[in-house]
């Protein structure tokens, strides 16, 4: 074969593999989920909750003042229905404005939110006499695609980009039918650069925190969720508005640990981590959430009856026993019963009390405990 068909066929099969590895890359990133709750997570525990609502809140009504001022303006709509646009949109904007400057919305909430205001700004813009101040207008767009591209998946990312580069394109074919076509040209590339380039450097810098704040939150060698993990992964178990649910801790410590170490070496301690944390990851029911706190102390916590934590707890101490490692653990259980407020730690401190029963009383042992709760 002669040698310019091979540099040929190499560049080709090159090609092919690039193309299919971006193919892969922008398929997984289109199906990423969203980053509302671990974003909202995030600025609630750094106490930037209200700060973050009232800033929201203001641009979303501040949007909404401009949409209705457009009625007024002289370059703004000229027909009754086109009036009404700019109207409806101002009202919306102002009721969105006040769900977020009273409240955290919802994930469901935020997105109804987006679909609106999407909607708004494309309407507020495409009824405008003058292009000029639609084109204006269009770069609101930007502001709402920072924030779907903060908080919302690529999918609503993507239909933002998709109504803002639609309507930007109808005031481009607007201003080139008035005689000036690089006027349109440049508006077109100005409003579609700044509702991709920045929403997308914005989504990945989100992205990679997320994937940071993920890490941050594992135990390096079991893979389960640390403390700081644990404590965030429970709060809604804590915050369940429904008075029905009950939750019990467990809190798990193995039995003489140490003598692992000791004569084994710690890589043969890590694999019996490592190995301990699959047990449980196995035996976890639907909706509980497991946790390594410590060298070799594992917690626990799911929804249901004091009698089905100790089930629970009985077959999981089962299993650790009768492994070839021969380790024991000992068990023990705080629970908090329908209708109280339970805290976490106050119910981490009823379980290690627990726990350490059943230590001193021969090790691989279960035993329960009751924290005081605080009624509703």
């Amino acid at each position: 074969m002669p040698r310019t068909s091979v540099n040929n066929a190499l560049a080709f099969s090159w090609l092919g593999r690039f193309g299919t590895l971006a193919w892969q890359r922008i398929r997984q990133w289109w199906h990423r989920p969203d980053h509302y709750e671990w974003l909202s997570a995030y600025i609630e525990n750094r106490g930037l909750q209200p700060y973050t609502r009232v800033v929201v809140g203001l641009v979303v009504l501040s949007g909404g003042m401009v949409g209705l001022a457009t009625i007024w303006s002289p370059s703004g709509p000229a027909t009754v229905f086109s009036v009404a646009v700019p109207a409806i949109a101002g009202v919306v904007a102002i009721g969105c404005s006040l769900v977020w400057l009273t409240r955290w919305p919802r994930r469901r909430q935020s997105t109804v939110i987006v679909i609106l205001l999407d909607f708004c700004i494309a309407g507020v813009c495409l009824v405008q006499r003058d292009p000029k101040a639609a084109a204006l207008g269009g770069f609101v767009f930007a502001l709402l695609a920072a924030y779907v591209a903060s908080f919302h998946t690529p999918k609503y990312l993507a239909s933002v980009a998709v109504t803002a580069i639609v309507t930007a394109a109808v005031c481009g074919v607007r201003l080139a039918a008035q005689g000036d076509p690089q006027l349109a040209a440049a508006v077109f590339v100005g409003l579609v650069a700044n509702t991709l380039l920045l929403p997308l450097a914005v989504h990945v810098l989100v992205m990679l925190l997320g994937d940071d704040s993920a890490v941050a939150h594992l135990d390096p060698l079991t893979q389960l969720p640390n403390r700081r993990g644990f404590e965030q992964a429970i709060r809604p178990m804590l915050t369940s508005p429904h008075t029905e649910s009950e939750i019990s801790v467990i809190l798990l410590d193995l039995d003489d640990f140490k003598r692992i170490n000791d004569t084994l070496g710690h890589a043969a301690g890590d694999r019996v981590l490592m190995d301990v944390a699959g047990v449980i990851m196995n035996a976890l029911p639907k909706g509980a959430v497991a946790a390594r706190i410590g060298g070799e102390e594992f917690v626990i916590a799911l929804r249901g009856d004091q009698a089905a934590a100790l089930r629970f707890s009985e077959r999981l101490r089962r299993n650790i026993a009768t492994k070839p490692w021969y380790m024991t653990a000992s068990f023990g259980i705080a629970h908090a019963p329908a209708g109280s407020r339970p805290v976490m730690e106050q119910l981490l401190a009823s379980a290690d009390h627990a726990m350490y029963v059943a230590k001193r009383a021969g090790g691989d042992q279960v035993s329960s405990t009751s924290p005081d709760v605080v009624r509703k």
